[in-house]
């Protein structure tokens, strides 16, 4: 509950702080060089996607995000742990995942920066048997990397308007079969939520469009996820497609707010991992996996600026689920905390 109330009051914080008297607009934080920062001074906790920099520009950047999903839904209904049961021998009923993010960007020339994301989750699931009992399993590790390409291919107007291209790989780099303890026995294969990786080489093409003013920032992106082979375990994630729009705006060149609403599909499982039983949990069955759903964000980020630590940002952000519908019963995003260190030079 102290959760959903510190989610709900950042939420607040950035509605009230965010209502224009003027409508200006300034491009979003994350994509500013440092000479730009000069001015203004402030970054947003999303540094993926919409990210450029000047020539030898370098950042560093460590983030770390915490989600909760708990309670089941299909479609857009939600429903009990004994509707599942009645079809599978186990259920789960609560998932939690602990992401860390470390990050190094650089810029050969103005318009072309480049970077490299290395995760480490943490994940645990509770269980719900048929016969009434409950178990609990967890997984940790290194999970897929990511290298990233951003081209500016757009500016206009002394920066105020850029467009943004990125082409983003995602290498199979986790743990494709991690094993715990169940009631099945000892070490057994985890079903695919509890996976670290795709293990298939995956393309994340994104557009971005920024518009920057005095004081308001206002930016859009679009693109999608394509898994781009077959795994060795004969099957891969479904691909998707997604959408964001945000607002954000900075208060004396150290405090910036932003809001962000984002919508995003994902297809489901095609094949399927023979070393799984598809019957006995619902979330080893390929077909109740995907669907869409739509979120809402709101976050603010902070200078931190000193002779130590030279131009270091400091952001969080809060997502809670707006709207979310599922192929098959799954579980239901509750809601994710994001904070986040960036440090120029």
């Amino acid at each position: 509950m102290s959760h959903r109330i510190l989610i709900r009051s950042a939420l607040a914080v950035s509605v009230c702080t965010l209502l224009p008297q003027h409508v200006y607009a300034e491009s979003d934080f994350t994509d500013m060089s440092l000479e730009e920062l000069m001015e203004v001074d402030v970054k947003s906790v999303d540094v993926l996607g919409i990210h450029t920099h000047k020539a030898s520009e370098l950042m560093l950047s460590y983030r770390v995000m915490f989600m909760n999903m708990s309670g089941l839904r299909e479609g857009t209904v939600d429903i009990r742990s004994s509707n599942v049961l009645a079809d599978y021998m186990v259920t789960p009923t609560d998932m939690r995942k602990q992401t860390h993010m470390f990050g190094l960007m650089t810029a050969p020339t103005d318009k072309l920066t480049v970077g490299i994301m290395v995760p480490y989750h943490r994940i645990s699931m509770d269980h719900l048997t048929r016969a009434g009992g409950s178990f609990t399993t967890k997984t940790d590790g290194i999970g897929d990397i990511t290298i990233a390409v951003h081209r500016t291919v757009f500016q206009r107007d002394q920066d105020r308007h850029r467009i943004i291209v990125s082409g983003i790989a995602g290498l199979p780099t986790g743990s494709i079969h991690p094993t715990d303890d169940t009631p099945a026995g000892s070490d057994q294969v985890l079903p695919y939520p509890m996976r670290l990786s795709t293990g298939t080489f995956d393309a994340f093409p994104k557009l971005s469009y920024h518009f920057r003013g005095e004081a308001w920032a206002i930016s859009a992106q679009t693109g999608a996820t394509i898994r781009l082979n077959e795994n060795p375990h004969k099957y891969k994630l479904g691909n998707g497609v997604e959408a964001s729009g945000s607002i954000s705006r900075s208060f004396r060149g150290k405090v910036a707010t932003l809001m962000r609403i984002s919508a995003s599909q994902l297809g489901k499982i095609r094949g399927g991992d023979s070393h799984l039983n598809a019957g006995m949990v619902s979330t080893a069955d390929p077909d109740n996996q995907g669907g869409w759903h739509i979120s809402g964000a709101a976050g603010a980020s902070f200078l931190l600026e000193s002779e130590l630590l030279g131009h270091t940002h400091f952001a969080v952000e809060a997502t809670l689920p707006l709207v979310q519908s599922f192929h098959g019963p799954q579980l239901k995003r509750r809601w994710s905390i994001s904070a986040g260190l960036q440090w120029i030079r």
